[in-house]
């Protein structure tokens, strides 16, 4: 079985900044994603996490299957759960290395209290 590719999250912002169209989906619940939260990410929950549903979020952002597809959380355990449910489906998914705390400890914009 193949895995998710990986990426730091220096290097997921830098392609982000330098004008790289991509998704970057938050798999936590909620309440973690309104405590604090990568700007710009979508909130799609590792339980409602199918291809389907996937597909329905990145839609309604206005994204296409082609769209290079990132994953968070707070550490990386879920986001690499949520990826290798959807591998099949979305095969250049990759998971951002050490989630959302890695995301906020490199200093990166990272935004609280927002509504998903």
């Amino acid at each position: 079985m193949s895995h998710p590719r990986q990426i730091h999250a220096e290097e997921l912002h830098k392609r982000i900044t330098a004008g790289e169209r991509c998704a970057l989906v938050d798999v936590r619940t909620a309440e973690e994603y309104r405590a604090l939260h990568v700007d710009g990410a979508l909130l799609l929950a590792l339980d409602e996490c199918t291809p389907d549903a996937l597909s329905k979020r990145l839609a309604e952002a206005g994204y296409d299957a082609q769209t290079p597809l990132y994953f968070i959380c707070h550490t990386g355990q879920r986001a690499a759960q949520a990826a290798e449910a959807v591998l099949a489906q979305y095969p250049h998914a990759a998971i951002v290395q050490g989630g959302t705390l890695a995301w906020a400890q490199a200093g990166l914009p990272v935004k609280p209290g927002e509504e998903p």
